[in-house]
């Protein structure tokens, strides 16, 4: 998840500078509402990753809300092409300037990457990964890998019949008993204190 976050923060630092430039540009009289419509996608570019950045942090977050947030990059996309390439490349073609390209910029190349069921597939390889290699978790540890693990343990405890847990960051004795539980479940030393083994438990119990 660390890399994710750091990929996610390189790559809003650079559509923030894109738009910072991009704003001080003075364009033709003609190409005034061409260049809003240019500033308006790098806006959705920046708010989309921005609110991807936060979504991942997010140790509650869902495929649907990560989706919701994506498609700001597929509209920015959209406009760039349709609302800015294609016209400023008419605007340029009307006044002769046959030489000029207006610039095409495609920030997702896969609109499909920011469907629900691919949100979907990505949070559950992420979840898998920092489930194998988390910190040990015990009663009074606090964090985001608790809230981490008690979202994990929820999806579990809903789908085995019992009450879910509130996901407050701390481990306290709701969480040490829903561990036991699922250690209990699984055949475990049921000890109510996450570590690898217990990790890889709930990893295999989800996913069969």
């Amino acid at each position: 998840m660390s890399t994710l976050q750091a990929t996610l923060s390189s790559l809003l630092r650079r559509q923030q500078r894109d738009l910072e430039i991009a704003t001080r540009i003075a364009p033709a009289p003609t190409l005034r509402s061409e260049q809003r419509n240019a500033l308006d996608a790098l806006s959705l570019r920046v708010d989309g990753l921005a609110g991807l950045r936060r979504a991942f942090d997010a140790a509650s977050t869902t495929p649907a809300q990560l989706s919701f947030v994506a498609d700001r990059l597929v509209t920015s996309d959209v406009i760039w092409r349709d609302f800015f390439q294609e016209q400023v490349q008419a605007q340029l073609a009307l006044d002769g300037a046959h030489g000029a390209r207006a610039p095409s910029s495609t920030f997702l190349a896969e609109p499909d990457l920011a469907t629900s069921d691919s949100m979907a597939a990505l949070l559950d390889r992420l979840r898998h990964r920092s489930a194998q290699t988390g910190p040990t978790l015990k009663l009074g540890s606090s964090g985001p890998a608790v809230s981490a693990w008690q979202s994990q343990l929820n999806r579990w405890l809903r789908r085995s019949g019992h009450a879910r847990l509130a996901v407050t960051g701390r481990y306290d004795n709701a969480t040490e008993q829903g561990t036991v539980r699922l250690q209990q479940s699984e055949g475990i030393t049921a000890d109510g204190v996450v570590g690898p083994v217990t990790r890889a438990a709930l990893t295999k119990a989800l996913a069969s």
